[in-house]
């Protein structure tokens, strides 16, 4: 079977890191198109993080005064003379389709800040869904129901 150039490519660096000695356990175990496709999203992973520091921006859950928590991006700006906290949370946890809810907090007022990830912060403010659609079907909606409750 002819290898494609992808194939190809990916062995290449699998020898590479073999020849190193850079290779875990883990990766060892990996076929090589496997190993350099984790190592691809590594990569972007790594660089999405590194173009989200570099404009100030950080993923947190911010609580303020124990009463109010937000969840979503945050960073330190001068607003009214003070250094201020702005948090930038996701309107329905997509804000590429309806945007931010911008709030600002005075250092004084701040209880907690922790550090979390992006898919945690847009994961935190997605909407309830409501329990009724894990239900199960109603009596007459199943072809075997006989009428017996049990």
């Amino acid at each position: 079977m002819p290898r494609t150039p992808h194939q190809a490519a990916a062995e290449a660096i699998f020898d590479a890191y073999e020849a190193r000695g850079d290779l875990t356990e883990a990766e060892w175990a990996m076929k090589p198109a496997e190993l350099a496709a984790a190592r691809a999203i590594a990569a972007m992973d790594a660089a999405a993080r590194a173009e989200e520091a570099a404009d100030g921006w950080s993923w947190a859950i911010v609580e303020v005064m124990g009463h109010r928590r937000h969840v979503g991006r945050v960073r330190e700006e001068e607003r009214y003379g003070t250094r201020m906290l702005r948090v930038d949370v996701p309107i329905d946890g997509d804000p590429d389709a309806k945007g931010w809810r911008t709030h600002f907090y005075a250092g004084s007022a701040l209880f907690g800040e922790t550090p979390c990830t992006r898919d945690a912060a847009l994961a935190a403010n997605r909407p309830y869904e409501p329990p009724a659609r894990l239900a199960l079907p109603h009596r007459g909606e199943d072809p075997e129901d006989d009428g017996m409750p049990f």
